[in-house]
């Protein structure tokens, strides 16, 4: 490796230098978060797919914590948790969330991702043809920077694979179950 503005490798150095090598970081950054979406893609196992979707948001976000609920079969208010990861208290987050009930419903059903307590948490409503099927909540990143409008646009981008992924993987669930009955 060596860094592009470096004058020892023949590279610009000042601005143009400066500015050349954050857009190539940034590129990198982006390629790595589309390689994981991708990833999420292919992945046909739920309890995978989901392992898959919270690493991906903790590592392209820098959260500490993510919590994901998944809408229960039986009732599209109440959503199920599947999946968490970090320092969470399960009784402080609730095993089961009613969407219509909770203080952010207004804002859960626009279906973009907000940053709640000042910035420091991030709930990313995950919609499938603009049925609400999910909701994560990532808690504090890592260097405690508040999340901020380019986060907000990477978290959508993740959720919206997210809900591409988890809806084939429950097409597939229900085609076997169907073909386990013939």
């Amino acid at each position: 490796w060596f860094i592009w503005g470096s004058r020892s490798h023949g590279g610009l150095d000042g601005p143009v230098g400066d500015r050349l090598l954050e857009e190539n970081l940034e590129y990198y950054s982006m390629m790595s978060m589309y390689q994981q979406c991708l990833g999420m893609m292919s992945t046909q196992d739920e309890e995978k797919l989901l392992t898959q979707i919270t690493e991906t948001f903790v590592n392209v976000l820098g959260a500490e914590s993510c919590v994901i609920w998944l809408v229960s079969p039986s009732d599209p208010d109440e959503m199920l948790i599947a999946s968490v990861r970090g320092a969470i208290g399960i009784d402080r987050e609730g095993s089961r969330l009613f969407v219509s009930s909770s203080d952010t419903a207004e804002e859960v059903w626009k279906g973009e991702p907000f940053a709640v307590a000042s910035g420091t948490s991030l709930l990313v409503p995950i919609l499938h043809q603009e049925n609400l099927i999910g909701l994560v909540k990532l808690g504090e990143r890592n260097g405690r920077n508040p999340y901020g409008e380019r986060e907000l646009h990477i978290a959508r981008v993740i959720a919206d694979y997210a809900a591409a992924a988890l809806n084939t993987v429950d097409r597939l669930g229900r085609i076997e179950k169907i073909s386990l009955r013939d």
